[in-house]
């Protein structure tokens, strides 16, 4: 009989749901169940959504059922029928520059706090892109005291290639705290623009 467990992901604000989900799954799998039912439940409908949509990426069987104000979203889970999902895209030709420390205009507080809830959520949720390359401010983020270091080291161990630029490393003066990835020059970020089937400016 397949196992069934619940999930109350209410209240929480996003990408908490999608991330709790996501550890749920993997709960199950290391407990080696073979055959089960996880349902997250959620109080809007953005976030069932995006649970929605990462668990069809992951190749679960999904459903989604609105009760009242909220949604169940029952993902299915049968080890014969399952196809895992991929943290990187498929030939790794999808290439995010990213140039700043920020993430968008405005407050910088904000900016940074956004910066982390997005690198963790592309952690989380398997959307991992082939290439990461950091210009400008962007090169904070690859040093010993990244707030973001942790993911990228994940994202690195999933077969990310992870880049910055050496002439921002040396105006900013932080050569020598490189914590990820590898230095790179403008003809080799040049040449990995051409060659990308999709850039993604961050």
């Amino acid at each position: 009989m397949p196992k069934y467990r619940e999930l109350d992901n209410r209240r929480m604000k996003c990408p908490e749901p999608v991330i709790q989900t996501k550890q749920a799954l993997e709960e199950l799998i290391e407990e080696q169940v073979k055959h089960f039912t996880l349902v997250s439940i959620v109080d809007n409908e953005e976030s069932a959504e995006h649970i929605a949509r990462f668990a069809r990426r992951a190749g679960y069987q999904v459903e989604v059922e609105r009760r009242d104000s909220d949604f169940h979203i029952l993902i299915l889970y049968d080890e014969d029928q399952h196809s895992p999902c991929q943290v990187s895209d498929e030939e790794g030709t999808t290439l995010f520059l990213v140039t700043s420390n920020t993430l968008g205009e405005g407050s910088a507080e904000l900016g940074s706090m956004l910066t982390r809830s997005l690198f963790t959520a592309m952690l989380e949720t398997c959307t991992l892109p082939g290439k990461l390359i950091f210009l400008n401010s962007g090169v904070d983020l690859v040093r010993d005291d990244s707030p973001i270091l942790a993911q990228l080291k994940k994202m690195e161990a999933g077969g990310v290639e992870i880049t910055a630029c050496g002439t921002c490393l040396d105006y900013y003066g932080m050569k020598d705290r490189v914590a990820v990835g590898t230095t790179t020059n403008m003809y080799n970020i040049v040449e990995n623009i051409r060659d990308a089937a999709k850039c993604v400016r961050l």
